[in-house]
């Protein structure tokens, strides 16, 4: 039964700024022939300058077929040509208005430009480049780990993770903009999964059973990108889940493609109220949460446990015809921030999305998890997923998190641009 639950849970980061990265798959363009190495991405200032370009960053990631960061253990990918699936990140508020005009010339000796513009503001555009040498000399890395420290910190955040499981983390700090002033904000992360297994015992993990290790960490010109993976520690063993995705911290974010796999149809081996449990201990002094019903529904156990599909109908009230999405919110200090799910619809129709909990010793009780309160969940809160009606195979969605503002109607990360005019 060990095999019952492979499964990556949530992971929790901070970011600042309101706008979170764009990213844009580089396609089948003019910089096809362009090596990693020598793309960049500029804008153009002014005019009358004898240098209107000026260099705004690009961060190249090649992307495997199945969509996930690709680590390749040859050290000079980025001196080949750029490919079709690879995922270009850069940061949209640094787009500028000028268009380029004939007397601007071409940047840094390319002879490959094409325009990137913004499809909300059209008018906000920057310039891809096929320099004709290496940009890697004028790199700065804006994210940093410290392995020894275990932490990783941008200008915004530090992200200090458990030793045994990268995944959790034992603090986060975020910078409050009004006093520039790094805050307690979390502590103490956990994973709680369960799997109330018919006519057979209830099966309980925690952090210390679902080990993660967070490797192959490169820098780039946008942020830090790494390689989850993880292990299910049973007594003396330490099994490899071959399980694997690929984080990227940016200044301002953090996003997490995630993955929860089952070897068997769980609604044919578990009961209702098997799941994931991801909490936290808050500082209610520094952190202030905004979590409002028409951005993220509360747990219900009674739902959970005894009406299946009323839980799909209150998840599916944040859908549009392929994509849901939730959201919790908060301040730190003066900073607003964001936590950012993006659960495919069929996922959703199933039961599983992300239900707030406010009082995780509560939720434990309600679920029939524990009998009565568990001093250790005291003071705890974070989010519940019910996953007793998924079906075999492995189920992806997406974890944003951000600093800098809740988002709009309509507002998305990654953010959205296109490809423009060819230059010249």
């Amino acid at each position: 039964m060990p095999n019952l639950m492979a499964i990556i849970l949530a992971m929790f980061g901070w970011n600042s700024v309101s706008a979170c990265p764009a990213y844009l798959t580089a396609g089948e363009s003019i910089l096809s022939r362009v090596p990693r190495e020598n793309l960049q991405l500029f804008v153009i200032t002014d005019h009358k300058s004898p240098t209107p370009w000026r260099a705004v960053g690009v961060q190249v990631d090649p992307m495997d077929a199945d969509g996930y960061i690709d680590f390749p253990k040859n050290a000079d990918w980025r001196r080949k040509y750029l490919q079709a699936t690879d995922r270009l990140a850069m940061r949209v508020e640094k787009f500028e208005s000028l268009k380029w005009q004939a007397s601007d010339g071409l940047p840094c000796g390319a002879t490959n430009v094409v325009e990137i513009f913004d499809p909300k503001h059209p008018e906000h555009r920057a310039y891809l480049a096929g320099c004709a040498q290496s940009q890697s000399n004028a790199l700065k890395f804006p994210v940093q780990i410290d392995e020894s420290k275990m932490q990783v910190t941008s200008d915004s955040y530090e992200y200090h993770y458990n030793p045994a499981n990268h995944l959790m983390f034992s603090r986060v700090l975020a910078r409050d903009q009004k006093t520039n002033t790094m805050l307690a904000v979390s502590s103490d992360s956990e994973q709680h999964i369960r799997a109330d297994v018919r006519k057979f015992f209830t099966l309980n993990f925690k952090s210390k059973d679902i080990l993660s290790k967070l490797h192959d960490v490169r820098q780039g010109a946008l942020g830090l990108v790494g390689r989850l993976s993880f292990y299910l520690k049973i007594l003396f063993f330490k099994i490899d889940l071959e399980l694997s995705t690929g984080v990227s911290f940016f200044t301002d974010a953090v996003h997490v493609p995630m993955v929860i796999f089952f070897p068997v149809n769980s609604v044919e081996y578990v009961y209702p109220g098997t799941g994931l449990l991801f909490d936290w201990l808050s500082a209610t002094d520094v952190v202030h949460w905004d979590i409002k019903p028409e951005s993220m529904p509360a747990l219900q156990p009674e739902m959970v446990l005894k009406s299946p599909e009323d839980l799909s109908k209150l998840g599916l009230n944040y859908c549009d015809a392929t994509t849901c999405r939730y959201e919790m919110a908060g301040k730190v200090g003066e900073q607003r921030f964001a936590m950012l799910f993006r659960i495919p619809r069929p996922l959703v129709e199933l039961g599983f999305f992300p239900l707030y909990v406010a009082k995780s010793a509560e939720a434990k009780v309600g679920l029939k998890w524990i009998k009565k309160m568990d001093d250790s969940a005291l003071g705890r809160m974070g989010f519940y997923f019910e996953t007793s009606r998924l079906p075999a195979g492995g189920h992806q969605w997406d974890l944003w998190i951000r600093l800098g503002g809740v988002s709009a109607p309509g507002d998305e990360c990654p953010r959205v641009v296109k490809f423009g005019t060819v230059l010249p």
